[in-house]
């Protein structure tokens, strides 16, 4: 059996129950954060350019992020960040964590909206279905 085979068979070998509680956790943070960026990005086009000039630099330095901001205005902002915020070496506190939500998903949901996805995604591994999870995640103009 190789390595795929034997990941598909230990994920569909393996009850929920039977999952650590901090691999739980893990997932729902990854899962709130990821939404919050599809949400943010839905609101409007934004262009990335990666420069992966340095890609030997990035393979030692696995947490380094650099962000440049080209201005309308012709000006240029670059920050740099050794351990980014987030990553294993400088974790997300969940406050800061749902701080960053609200803040992505309010160019999309009303607020109440936004509160009531992180009801669900706070109880996601309780929940019987994902509708009403999904339900709160779209704008209102495109629900029916």
């Amino acid at each position: 059996m190789n390595v795929t085979e034997q990941f598909a068979s230990f994920v569909v070998n393996t009850d929920f129950d039977e999952l650590p509680e901090e691999a739980i956790k893990a997932a729902k943070i990854a899962i709130t954060d990821c939404l919050g960026c599809i949400l943010a990005g839905s609101a409007g086009p934004v262009k990335v350019h990666p420069d992966l000039s340095d890609q030997q630099g990035l393979k030692q330095h696995q947490d380094f992020a650099a962000v440049t901001l080209h201005l309308r205005d012709g000006q240029s902002v670059t920050r740099r960040v050794d351990i980014r915020l987030g990553s294993p070496g400088n974790p997300m506190s969940q406050q800061a964590l749902l701080d960053k939500y609200r803040t992505c998903a309010q160019r999309v949901l009303p607020s109440e909206q936004i509160e009531r996805s992180i009801t669900y995604l706070s109880r996601l591994e309780t929940l019987a279905h994902l509708e009403e999870l999904i339900a709160s995640l779209q704008p209102a103009e495109n629900l029916s």
